[in-house]
């Protein structure tokens, strides 16, 4: 079985900075999230848009940005 990995990117646009997000500090539109990078708090999917990646093995998706918390779990479980 291929090992599945579920991430998230956003360029931050204060420091212009390309930030991964991984388990908890994941994401839903419209989720305000704190930025580690320049210290403040950007807005998922308004400002700041957020590129969900799923892969197994070499295979690499692009989902869309999940629109609520419980979409954003089924994403995370691979449901």
């Amino acid at each position: 079985m291929k090992a599945r990995e579920v991430w998230q990117s956003y360029d931050c646009p204060v420091q212009r900075t390309d930030m991964d997000l991984h388990d908890d500090e994941m994401v839903f539109k419209g989720q305000a999230f704190h930025c580690s990078w320049c210290g403040g708090n950007h807005v998922a999917g308004f400002g700041v848009e957020v590129e969900t990646f799923v892969r197994v093995g070499d295979e690499t998706t692009y989902p869309e940005l999940p629109e609520t918390a419980e979409a954003l779990q089924r994403l995370k479980d691979g449901a």
